[in-house]
């Protein structure tokens, strides 16, 4: 998703992919209910009054929390 809305390179994103990969966790899955897991988010202690908000990396080692991202973009990154 941070490479979605542009906060971080597609570089940085193969680099934690690797990552978790070398470390034996998952790196993608499949066959999601979208729909539900918007709802879900929406719930989320991070969500402003069902406003969706991510925490996500602005580069190698720092995040930041980020609201008013498209749910289009997210429904993308769920899929990717």
């Amino acid at each position: 998703l941070a490479e979605l809305v542009g906060r971080v390179d597609a570089d940085l994103t193969a680099r934690q992919v690797k990552l978790l990969a070398s470390l034996g966790l998952p790196t993608a899955v499949s066959g999601l209910d979208i729909e539900a897991l918007m709802t879900a988010m929406q719930r989320d202690k991070k969500a402003e009054q069902g406003a969706l908000r991510f925490v996500l990396p602005s580069r190698l080692g720092s995040v930041e929390l980020v609201g008013n991202i498209d749910t289009g973009l997210v429904r993308r990154a769920w899929q990717s």
